[in-house]
């Protein structure tokens, strides 16, 4: 588990290549999240989502990313991966 309080970026597909789930909690502020591909997007505080795979072949969370809005975001991640 990580808790995170800036707007630096978690760079998952660089740390886990084998990433099989994550969950983000959004404690205060905003957190940018990106799955795959395509656009941030915004969860805002009080949001709890997990992202997962069925297979250990999948590799649908390979660019998860996720970024406070600003300073003052504050969240944790958990997640799972092969190593």
């Amino acid at each position: 588990m990580r808790t995170v309080t800036s707007s630096a970026v978690q760079d998952f597909a660089t740390e886990f290549p084998g990433l099989q789930s994550v969950s983000l909690a959004v404690l205060a502020g905003t957190v940018n999240v990106t799955m795959s591909d395509g656009a941030a997007v915004a969860i805002p505080a009080g949001v709890t989502l997990t992202w997962s795979v069925a297979k250990d072949t999948n590799s649908a969370l390979a660019a998860a990313s996720f970024a406070g809005a600003d300073g003052s975001a504050s969240y944790l991640l958990n997640w799972t991966y092969l190593s």
